[in-house]
Parts: structure tokens; C-alpha cells; sequence
């Protein structure tokens, strides 16, 4: 138990500190994708929705030829006043040969189709990449890997045909000096004119170790993305440019450049690092065709322009029964918005378009510290404590924004787990939060407000050869108080308090047979508050409970099981201090199961539940809710 206990908390450590890791193997033509020779689907049915997925890979090798298929198609269909059906469907193929252990060539086609019957922007769209590849690899850590091929591009009615292009570079793991050298390459053009898309990306990690335990990682990455997009224009654009349809560019820029310094000696109980950052990112927006006989502000195109440093260091200490952690971060982050001016615009126009623009530029700086602990008392006694503390401070420069504010946030939890006995675990959990938020100006500072949440919980876990079972009580209590409530009445302080009873247990009656019971009670109450009295006088109470007891019997490798689905939602408004009846939801019905796992091969699971629905107008109703799903593992 010990053991397990100290994984959670490095477990939980180490995923803050993992950062992207670069790819091996080519960004694009991947045979991972396609090596896991399986087929399944499955079917949904949920109140009005319908949903079906279906999948389906192979993949077939010898010593030199690698060929892989892959399909999915995913359809939704919603039931209302009408009936809307999304299907969305992706192919792809892949096949390679090995000439040697330096050269490979292969081709790839890509096909996906994208068709909804509601009236979106695009609501129907499909691509198809055809390409011819090689990669070639002339030391055991470069990889090159160019590639030509043709693209076939439809959306909202218009087809565009053309080229794609690009290569791939990958450098592994290379020796230089005493630096390892990291870095990926992708350039990728889709050239169907009068529309062109672009996806570069080129990503270099230099890392040195100085010596043992201590060690730098540089980081720099640059991406360019560019996507354009045909949109309807408005009769007089369609008139003056004579276009059936107008084209709309969007691309991102980032540039990211990161160094991190570490200590991580086997010698030494303590492990620390430094990091650095600095993220600038450039979004813009360009229409091909402005007509100014109809200019209004939303006709200008805009840019935005973002900066972001950051620094953050950790700290954290291992030694025999203890674990703990600190961490301090900072960061500044400016957001400009700058509209792109049209020649031969009115300026009045335009001033109004970036005096709007002016609004959205904001300044922030985020501060964040945190903590955490583990400590094994004894043999059957473990302690965890952690703590989170944020200050986010928010400007905007715009004379007419005032949504200028300061937000603190602190968050903490005690966690106490007792072993009793190897088959009995008992716990006892404390959490607690703390949320101020102030607006500078006084045009907002209505909305100043502090809001407090503590939640304590407790339970326990017993297992062995004949029962399993997990039981869980919650108290909970959400206070949210307004500075300034008396000045505005529609805001009004708020208690919101919560009893949570949750049981999971499953009772084995023999080897074949077992009894499972799932289900839960809650309670709620919200109500105005007054925290200076520290009195509230409730508004609404909300009881919900679900059970669902069920009966499993197994025969070889088929499982059935059947029972009672129970849930009820009852709300209650108070009428002079006393609790009325408001509204009520009732739904029951019998459920049942099928498992069928054949030689950890083909797996089919069919579960559905019958529900009868009344509510407090005594409207009744009937629903069948449906989930059938089939998974085949081939070699």
C-alpha cells in the first residue's frame, strides 16, 4: 500500500513536469496508424439522438511491403420538430516498400466527407490526398522524406483541384559536441487554386548535460498555418466582382522559444528545475473581395497580435516515508486586435471598426504557487495535503472597457486514508476553496464578489472473494456573497449546500452468478444568504436518487444480466417559509445486458433500458434507449 500510495503522488508530480516529446517516425505516413488489425461498431440510441460509429483496419506485411486500410464512419441523427443527420466519414490507405535499410517509397490516399443537412457556413465539404513518397534515411538518426501528389478539394458546392507537396526531416538523437540535437521538419502546400493551404511546422530541442544530474534543454518552435475558405458573398460583392463565391484566408503564426535548466542527482533527495519562455502568435484574417459600395465595420478584416513570457521554477523533496513538492509560476500575456484598413474606405467606418478592436486588446499577468505533500505516518496510515494559490490580474487599455479586474483563487484539500485490514480501507477528505473577484471600475464593481467552498467526505472500501463494495457520504457548502449587492438588487448572495450519499457494491453468489447494486441520494438546497448574519432563507430544494440493483449471470464466455433502472428528480419551491411541491420527474424501468467475448477476438456488447416517464402533471411517456457495439481483433 505504501508503494502505491508514493506512485500516486510522483505519478501526479511528473505529469506536470512532462513536456512534447518528438516524433521518431514520419508526421504524416505513419504505420502505427493502421498496424491493429480490428473492426467494430456501435450503435446509440439516447432520447431523440441516434448515433453510429462503425471502424474498421488491416493491415497486411511481408519482409519488404507494408500496405494498411483504414475506415471510419461516424452518423448522428436528432429527432425534433425536425430531423437533422450529420455523417462524417474518413478512408485512408496506405503502402510502402522497402528498396533497402536507407531507402522506402510508398503512396497514401486520404479521403474524408463532411455532410450536414442543417444551413452552416460549411456544411458540406470533402478532400482527397493521392501522394507518392520516399523516405530516405542516410545515418541511423536523419530521416528525409519528400512526397508529391494530387488534391482534390470540394466545399459548399465548389471543387478545386490541384497539388500537394512538401517533405519531412527528422534528425534524432545527433551528437554534437557535447549537445544532443532534436528536430523535426514538416512543410506541407495544398495548391488548388484560386485557394491554397499551408502547414509548416519545424521544432529544435538542443540538450546538454553538464555534468551528472544536471543538465539544459533549448526548445524553439515555429508553425504557419493557413486555411482559406469559400463563403457567400453579398449581392453587391456578387454583383461588382461578378464571383459566385468570395474566398477567406485565416492563418496563425507562432514562434515559441523555451530553456530549461534541471538538477536531478541519484545522490541527492532533492530534484529542481528552472524554465523559461517566451510565445509570440500572429492571427489574421483576409477577405479576397471588399466591395465599398455596402462598407460596414464588420467588412474590415483584423489581425491579432499576441506576446507571452513566462517563468516557472519547482522544487521538490523525496526522502524515506515523504514526498513534497513547490512550484512557483508567472506569466504576462498582451493581446492587441489591430482591423486592416481597406483603400478608399471612409474613415469614419473604420474608426468605428477599430474602436471596437481597441476593446478586445487586454494585458494580463498570472501568478500561481503551489504545494503539495505526502507523508506515510505508518504502515496503515497515509496523509496527502496540497494547496494551489492563483492571482490573475486583467487590464484592458480601451478608455470605454471596463472589465479591468483582479481574481484570487485558493484551493486546498486533506486527504487522511487508514488501512484497517487487508480487505478494509476507511477515509476522510477535506477541501476547501476561496474565490475573490474585483472589478477596478466602478461601472462593474456590482459584480465584486467572494465566494467560499468546503466540502468534506468520507468513506470506505471493502473487498474480498465474495463482496466488493464502495461507499461514499459528501457534505457540501458553496457561499457566494456580492460586495455591493444592496446598490444593484437583480444580484443577490447565494448559499448552495449538498448531501451526497453514493453505494457500489457487487455480492458473488457463486462462479457464475453475481449481484450488483449501483445507486445514490442526493440533496440540495439553494437559497439567499446573508454572510455578515451568517442566516440564509431557502428558495428551492432538489431530491435526486438512482438505483439500479441487477442480477449477472455468466456461461462460458457469453454474460447476461437484468434488472431495474430507478431515477427520480423531485424540486421544491418555498411559499412562506414552507417547502411546495414544485415539479417532479419519474423514470423506471427494467434494463438488461449481453456480453459475448470470443476468444479475445470478437467482443459484442448489447445493453438497453425500457423507461416509463411521468412528471407532475401525471404526463406519461415510454422511451427505449439502445447501445449495441461489436469489436473483431483479426491477425
Amino acid at each position: 500500500m505504501s508503494r502505491i500510495f508514493k506512485y500516486i503522488f510522483l505519478f501526479t508530480l511528473g505529469c506536470q513536469q512532462l513536456s512534447a516529446q518528438f516524433q521518431s517516425d514520419s508526421l504524416i505516413f505513419l504505420k502505427s496508424n493502421f498496424q491493429l488489425n480490428n473492426a467494430g461498431s456501435s450503435f446509440e440510441k439516447q432520447l431523440n439522438t441516434y448515433n453510429l460509429n462503425t471502424f474498421f483496419t488491416y493491415s497486411q506485411s511481408t519482409n519488404n511491403f507494408f500496405g494498411g486500410f483504414n475506415h471510419r464512419f461516424i452518423s448522428t441523427v436528432v429527432k425534433s420538430n425536425q430531423i437533422n443527420i450529420k455523417d462524417e466519414q474518413y478512408i485512408s490507405f496506405l503502402g510502402e516498400y522497402d528498396f533497402s535499410d536507407f531507402l522506402k517509397s510508398g503512396i497514401s490516399i486520404e479521403n474524408s466527407v463532411y455532410d450536414d443537412d442543417r444551413k452552416l457556413a460549411i456544411n458540406q465539404s470533402s478532400t482527397l490526398f493521392t501522394s507518392a513518397y520516399a523516405k530516405y534515411t542516410p545515418t541511423e538518426n536523419i530521416k528525409i522524406i519528400p512526397f508529391l501528389g494530387l488534391s482534390r478539394n470540394k466545399q459548399i458546392g465548389v471543387e478545386d483541384e490541384g497539388y500537394t507537396y512538401g517533405a519531412e526531416a527528422i534528425i534524432e538523437n545527433v551528437k554534437f559536441d557535447e549537445f544532443d540535437i532534436h528536430s523535426v521538419i514538416k512543410l506541407h502546400t495544398e495548391d488548388i487554386a484560386p485557394r491554397k493551404n499551408v502547414i509548416n511546422n519545424f521544432k529544435l530541442r538542443v540538450h546538454n548535460e553538464f555534468e551528472r544530474g544536471i543538465s539544459n534543454s533549448i526548445n524553439g518552435t515555429y508553425s504557419k498555418l493557413r486555411k482559406d475558405f469559400y463563403i457567400d458573398p453579398d449581392s453587391l460583392t456578387k454583383f461588382e466582382f461578378q464571383i459566385d463565391k468570395n474566398i477567406q484566408s485565416r492563418s496563425e503564426e507562432n514562434y515559441i522559444l523555451r530553456d530549461k535548466v534541471s538538477f536531478n542527482s541519484q545522490s541527492s533527495n532533492v530534484i529542481f528545475d528552472i524554465e523559461g519562455g517566451l510565445a509570440m502568435r500572429n492571427i489574421e484574417r483576409e477577405t479576397k473581395f471588399i466591395s465599398l459600395s455596402n462598407l460596414t465595420s464588420s467588412s474590415f478584416d483584423n489581425a491579432i497580435e499576441e506576446l507571452k513570457l513566462d517563468f516557472k521554477t519547482s522544487v521538490s523533496y523525496n526522502y524515506r516515508d515523504f514526498n513534497g513538492m513547490v512550484r512557483l509560476s508567472f506569466s504576462e500575456r498582451t493581446e492587441n486586435h489591430i482591423p486592416k484598413n481597406i483603400s478608399g474606405a471612409n474613415e469614419i467606418v473604420y474608426n468605428k471598426r477599430k474602436e471596437l478592436e481597441e476593446q478586445k486588446n487586454n494585458k494580463s499577468q498570472l501568478a500561481i504557487v503551489t504545494l503539495a505533500a505526502a507523508y506515510e505516518l505508518t504502515q496503515k496510515d497515509f496523509l496527502t495535503f496540497s494547496l494551489f494559490h492563483r492571482k490573475l490580474k486583467y487590464d484592458t487599455p480601451s478608455k470605454i472597457n471596463f472589465d479591468d479586474r483582479d481574481e484570487l483563487l485558493s484551493i486546498f484539500r486533506l486527504y487522511y486514508l487508514r488501512k484497517l485490514t487487508p480487505a478494509f480501507n476507511v477515509y476522510a477528505n477535506l477541501e476547501g476553496s476561496f474565490n475573490k473577484l474585483v472589478y477596478i471600475y466602478s461601472a462593474r464593481s456590482s459584480n465584486n464578489s467572494t465566494t467560499r467552498v468546503l466540502k468534506f467526505s468520507s468513506g470506505g472500501d471493502f473487498s474480498n472473494s465474495v463482496v466488493t463494495s464502495k461507499n461514499n457520504a459528501e457534505v457540501l457548502a458553496n457561499y457566494t456573497v456580492y460586495d455591493f449587492e444592496d446598490l444593484n438588487p437583480n444580484f443577490k448572495s447565494y448559499s448552495f449546500r449538498q448531501f451526497l450519499l453514493k453505494d457500489s457494491s457487487q455480492v458473488r453468489l457463486n462462479k457464475n452468478v453475481k449481484v450488483t447494486f449501483i445507486g445514490y441520494v442526493k440533496l440540495s438546497e439553494q437559497g439567499d444568504f446573508n454572510w455578515t448574519d451568517f442566516k440564509g432563507r431557502p428558495i428551492r430544494f432538489i431530491e435526486e436518487s438512482y438505483l439500479e440493483p441487477k442480477i449477472e449471470y455468466a456461461i462460458g464466455a457469453v454474460k447476461f444480466a437484468a434488472g431495474i433502472r430507478v431515477f427520480e428528480l423531485r424540486t421544491f419551491k418555498f411559499l412562506k417559509n414552507r417547502k411546495t411541491p414544485d415539479t417532479k420527474y419519474e423514470s423506471y424501468g427494467p434494463i438488461s445486458e449481453i456480453n459475448y467475448q470470443v476468444l479475445d477476438t470478437i467482443y459484442i456488447k448489447c445493453a438497453g433500458w425500457y423507461e416509463f416517464i411521468n412528471n407532475e402533471q401525471n404526463y406519461k411517456r415510454e422511451l427505449v434507449n439502445l447501445s449495441i457495439q461489436v469489436n473483431w481483433k483479426f491477425l
